[in-house]
C-alpha cells in the first residue's frame, strides 16, 4: 500500500514549555536557550555562553568547548590572548576536571580576572584583586583557588555540580545553588548582602535578615556592588550599595535582599540585566536595573546618566519606567537584552527586537555601543537607545554583549561577530594588539567564532513511537517558529516541513506497514540561514520480538524455536526446524494480533574435521615421544583413546569434546621396531676385536659410536681394541651406541678380559663353570685337531667355537695328560699349535 505523507502544523505544544526550575545546573555542553532565539523560561536563559569585560571575552562553542582571549588571559595573567585559543589543560596547565562555567570582571583598567568553574571547583586568572581579594590568591598565573581551606573553593555545602550560575563584576563572585541560594564572595561588604558580618576571603550567604536566607532564587546577576536576583515566584531582590527598589523611594544601602515593587502591568519574568557607573556624577546613585518582561517590554529603574535606562531621558528613574523606540513609542518586541554587567564603570545597553533589530544606549566612551555621540570622551555622551553606526536595516542580529568598553554582535548567516568601540591588547581577537577606536561596527576583521544558542534553535523530534500495523505514523516537531527543516522518510525523496507560529508541526505518514525512520538534514532559518543538522526518529511496527537463536552444529537434536515472543505474542513458525542446513523461518501471530510478522534466520555450522601435524616415526619404548594434542590444528577440542603405548605402532582415536562442533578422526603413531643387535668379539693374529652383529637393520645406513671409558674410541662396524687392556683390570667394558636416520637410538655393551686372545694351556672339565672346555670363541676357528702325545688324533673339528672338554670323537673323556693342538684360522693362512692339559678331577 503507498504511504500519503502530510504535514500538519499544531498548536498544542508550546515553544516556552517550562523545564524543571533547576534543569541549568551542570551544563557541559550547549544550552542554546540564548539571544533572539531564546524562549521565556527564566531558569534556563544561557546569560553566559559569551561574557565580555573591559577587553577581555569568553565564549562557550555549540561542542562545549570554551574560548578565550583579549587581555591579560594567557596562563600567566598579565600576556595578551590575540586570537580565540581553546581553555585547557594545553594553554593552561593547572586546570582539572571538566569545565562546567566561566565568569569576567573588570574594573575599567587594566584590571581583569576570569573565574571558571570545573568538576573538580574553582579556578582564577589575571590581575589580583580585581573580582577576588588579593589575599585568596598567590598570583595573577591560572591558578586552583582555595577559600576558607575548602579545596573546591566552593562554600561549605556546595559541591560543583550544584551551582546554577556564576557571575562575575568587579569586585564580586556571585554563585546561585540549584537549590536556590545564592553566595557572594565579594570585597563590598554590602554585595555580601548578610547585613555586613562576613569578610572579603570568606563566601557570605545573602540573607533577607539576620536569620532568614534568601531561598528559590533562580538567577542572580548584579553590578560591582550591587546584587539583583528573580525568585522563581516570579519576585524580585536586591542588595548592596544604593540600591532602588522600584517603589519611588530615593536609593539606599540594602545590607540584606530587600523585595522590590514589580513593573505595573508585567505578567512575568524572562531576563534580568544590571549595569553601574562608578564615575557617575551623581552623588546618590549609579546603578541602573534591567527586567525583560514574558511581554516583550523592558523595564528599566535607577541611575540615567548617559540615557542607559532607555527610556530617553537622562532621569535618574526611582520606578520602573519602560524602554522606548525611537520614535518615543513603547517596545513590545524585545528578544534579549544585555547590561555592562562584568565592568564597574562606562553603564551601557544592547537590545535586540524580535526582527533581528538591534539598539544600543547608554555610555559611548571610545564608541563603545557605536554610536555617534561622545565617541572618543571617557564620559560617552548621552545616547537613547537606535540602531548602531554600521548595522543595515538588513542585518538580522542574534546575540548581543555589552562589554566594559565594546559591544559584540553576533549576525544570523554571518560567519564572524561584530566588535565596536575599543580594541586593544587582542580584545578583537584577530591576532593583532593594535590600539585604536573602532567607531562602526566590523564584522571583517574579527575572527570567525560560533557561539552556542546564536546560530539555530535545534529542533526537538518526539514520535508515537511503536504502533500496530496499518495506523498512522506521526512525528512531532518543536523548534524555532518560521523554520524550514527537509527530511526524508526511510530513506526517500527530500521534503520539507515549515514551524508554525507556536514552534512546531507534524509529519504523518499514513497506514503504515512497516516501521519508518525519519531523518532530517537541513535547517533553513526564518531569516535564510542554512545550516546542516542531523535528527533521526522513528515509529516501529509492534513485532514481536525473539531473542536471536545462537547458531548450532549440524545435527544438533532438541532444538525448538519458541511459540510466545519475547514480548508476550504467540504464533507459529514456518517452515519446518531443520537441524542440517542453514534456515530463515517466518514466525506467523496468532490470527487478530495487533503485531507483524517477523523472521529469524538460524545458522547450522556444519561439522569440522580436526586437522593434526603428521607425527613422524616414533622411537620404541621411548615414553617422552608420546604426546598427543588436546586442540586440534584448526581450534578443536578433545581427547584421544586408547592410552599411549610406546611399544607398537597404533591408530589413535579423536573424540571432540561436546561443545565442539566436530567428527571423530583417526590419527596413526607409528613405531619403529627396537633396534636388535649383538656385539662379538674376536681375536685376529693375537689382536682383540669387537664388532657389531645387526639383526633387523642395515648398519651401513646407520650412525656407530664406540666408546671406552666415556671417550669415542670409533665409528665402525669393528675396531680392535687390545690396546685399551692393562695389567691392573682384569676385564673391560665397551658401549655401542647406533642411531638410526629416524633418530632412534639403541646403546649395548660388551665386557672383556684382557687374556680375551690367550689360548687355554689347560681344561679341567668337571663341571665347575670353570675352564670346563677349550674356548676358542675368539678366533674364528676354521678346524681343530687334538693329538695324544703319541701323535694319535683323538679329536677334530670344523668351524670350532668352544665344543671340546676333553672327549675324543666318540665322546669318551680322554684320560688326564698332555694333548697336542693344530688349529686353523679362517683369518690365518698358517695353522697354531700348541699344547694344553686335561685335569679330570
Amino acid at each position: 500500500m503507498k504511504s500519503f505523507i502530510k504535514i500538519v502544523c499544531f498548536f498544542a505544544i508550546s515553544l516556552g514549555m517550562m523545564w524543571h526550575t533547576y534543569a541549568q545546573c551542570v551544563e557541559t555542553s550547549c544550552n542554546s536557550n540564548a539571544g533572539i532565539l531564546s524562549n521565556d523560561d527564566a531558569a534556563t536563559i544561557a546569560y553566559d555562553n559569551m561574557c565580555s569585560s573591559f577587553h577581555s571575552s569568553f565564549i562557550k562553542e555549540p561542542s562545549g568547548t570554551w574560548k578565550v582571549w583579549g587581555e591579560y588571559l594567557g596562563n600567566d595573567g598579565v600576556t595578551n590572548v590575540l586570537s580565540p585559543i581553546n581553555f585547557d589543560v594545553t594553554a593552561y596547565p593547572a586546570l582539572t576536571g571538566t569545565i562546567y562555567k566561566m565568569a569576567l570582571g573588570s574594573n575599567f583598567g587594566l584590571n581583569v580576572q576570569l573565574i571558571v568553574l570545573t568538576s573538580d571547583g574553582l579556578f582564577v586568572l589575571g590581575t589580583e584583586g580585581t573580582v577576588l581579594d588579593d589575599a585568596l590568591t598567590t598570583s595573577s598565573t591560572f591558578q586552583k583557588l582555595i577559600v576558607d581551606n575548602k579545596p573546591d573553593g566552593l562554600p561549605f555545602g556546595v559541591v560543583p555540580e550544584q551551582v546554577k550560575m556564576m557571575f562575575a563584576s568587579s569586585g564580586t563572585l556571585l554563585i546561585t545553588t540549584c537549590q536556590g541560594e545564592v553566595f557572594a564572595l565579594a570585597q563590598n561588604a554590602l554585595t555580601r548582602g548578610d547585613g555586613g558580618i562576613g569578610n572579603a576571603t570568606q563566601w557570605s550567604q545573602v540573607r533577607i535578615n539576620t536569620t532568614e536566607p534568601l531561598t528559590n532564587i533562580i538567577v542572580a546577576r548584579g553590578s560591582s556592588a550591587t546584587g539583583f536576583a528573580l525568585k522563581n515566584d516570579g519576585t524580585l531582590w536586591t542588595w548592596g550599595r544604593q540600591a532602588f527598589l522600584g517603589d519611588g523611594s530615593q536609593s539606599a544601602n540594602q545590607y540584606y535582599a530587600t523585595q522590590m515593587t514589580l513593573p505595573a502591568g508585567l505578567t512575568g519574568v524572562k531576563m534580568i540585566q544590571a549595569t553601574s557607573n562608578e564615575n557617575s556624577m551623581s552623588s546618590y546613585a549609579n546603578i541602573s536595573y534591567y527586567i525583560l518582561g514574558t511581554d516583550k517590554k523592558v523595564y528599566a529603574l535607577g541611575d540615567n546618566e548617559y540615557g542607559e535606562l532607555g527610556d530617553r531621558t537622562a532621569v535618574t528613574r526611582t520606578v520602573w519606567v519602560n524602554a522606548l523606540n525611537p520614535d518615543g513609542s513603547i517596545i513590545t518586541d524585545a528578544a534579549w537584552i544585555s547590561g555592562n554587567e562584568h565592568d564597574e564603570n562606562f553603564a551601557a545597553l544592547a537590545l535586540i527586537k524580535t526582527n533581528g533589530t538591534i539598539y544600543t544606549a547608554g555610555c559611548n566612551s571610545y564608541y563603545m555601543i557605536g554610536r555617534a555621540d561622545g565617541g572618543d570622551i571617557i564620559d560617552g555622551g548621552i545616547n537613547y537607545l537606535d540602531v548602531p553606526l554600521g548595522i543595515s536595516s538588513s542585518d538580522s542580529i542574534s546575540f548581543a554583549e555589552a562589554g566594559g568598553h565594546t559591544c559584540a554582535l553576533i549576525k544570523q548567516c554571518a560567519s564572524k561577530y561584530g566588535y565596536v568601540g575599543h580594541r586593544v591588547r587582542g580584545s578583537i581577537g584577530d591576532g593583532s594588539s593594535l590600539n585604536e577606536t573602532i567607531p562602526s561596527y566590523d564584522f571583517v576583521s574579527p575572527p570567525e567564532i560560533t557561539v552556542c544558542g546564536t546560530q539555530f534553535i535545534m529542533p526537538t523530534i518526539t514520535s508515537n513511537g511503536t504502533i500496530c500495523p496499518g495506523e498512522n505514523a506521526i512525528f512531532s516537531i518543536v523548534g524555532y517558529p518560521g523554520d524550514v527543516l527537509t527530511y526524508t522518510i526511510n530513506q526517500g525523496g527530500t521534503q520539507t516541513v515549515t514551524l508554525a507560529p507556536n514552534g512546531t508541526a507534524q509529519v504523518i505518514v499514513n497506514h503504515v506497514t512497516v516501521s519508518q525512520q525519519i531523518n532530517f538534514s537541513h535547517l533553513t532559518s526564518t531569516v535564510g540561514c542554512s545550516y546542516n543538522v542531523s535528527i533521526t526518529n522513528w515509529v516501529t511496527i509492534k513485532a514481536p520480538i525473539f531473542t536471536q537463536m545462537p547458531p548450532i552444529c549440524q545435527g544438533t537434536s532438541g532444538i525448538f524455536l519458541p511459540t510466545t515472543s519475547d514480548n508476550g505474542f504467540s504464533g507459529t513458525w514456518t517452515p519446518t526446524f531443520n537441524n542440517t542446513q542453514t534456515t530463515t523461518y517466518f514466525f506467523n501471530p496468532t490470527a487478530g494480533s495487533c503485531v507483524s510478522t517477523t523472521q529469524m534466520t538460524v545458522v547450522v555450522i556444519p561439522k569440522s574435521t580436526p586437522l593434526f601435524t603428521t607425527i613422524n616415526t616414533l622411537c620404541y619404548g621411548n615414553s617422552t615421544q608420546f604426546s598427543l594434542p588436546l586442540v586440534s590444528d584448526n581450534g578443536i577440542k578433545g581427547t584421544w583413546s586408547p592410552d599411549i603405548n610406546p611399544f607398537q605402532t597404533t591408530t589413535y582415536l579423536f573424540t571432540p569434546n561436546e561443545d565442539q562442533c566436530a567428527v571423530p578422526t583417526n590419527l596413526q603413531l607409528t613405531v619403529a621396531n627396537q633396534l636388535d643387535f649383538d656385539i662379538d668379539s674376536y681375536c685376529q693374529e693375537n689382536k682383540l676385536y669387537i664388532k657389531i652383529s645387526a639383526h633387523n637393520f642395515n648398519p651401513n645406513t646407520a650412525a656407530l659410536q664406540w666408546t671406552f671409558n666415556n671417550l669415542s674410541i670409533g665409528t665402525n662396524e669393528s675396531i680392535e681394541v687390545t690396546n685399551y687392556f692393562n695389567s691392573d683390570t682384569a676385564s673391560y667394558t665397551f658401549l655401542l651406541s647406533v642411531t638410526e636416520v629416524n633418530g632412534c637410538s639403541q646403546t649395548k655393551s660388551i665386557t672383556l678380559s684382557k687374556n680375551h686372545c690367550d689360548i687355554p694351556n689347560v681344561i679341567s672339565p668337571n663341571n665347575d663353570a670353570n675352564n670346563d672346555s677349550f674356548d676358542l670363541t675368539a678366533f674364528q676357528v676354521k678346524k681343530l685337531e687334538i693329538y695324544n702325545r703319541w701323535g694319535k688324533k683323538v679329536y677334530e673339528k670344523e668351524n670350532y667355537l668352544n665344543e671340546w672338554h676333553g672327549q675324543n670323537e666318540t665322546g669318551g673323556l680322554l684320560p688326564d695328560g698332555t694333548y697336542f693342538y693344530v688349529i686353523d684360522f679362517y683369518s690365518e693362512s698358517s695353522s697354531k699349535s700348541g699344547w694344553i692339559y686335561i685335569k679330570n678331577d
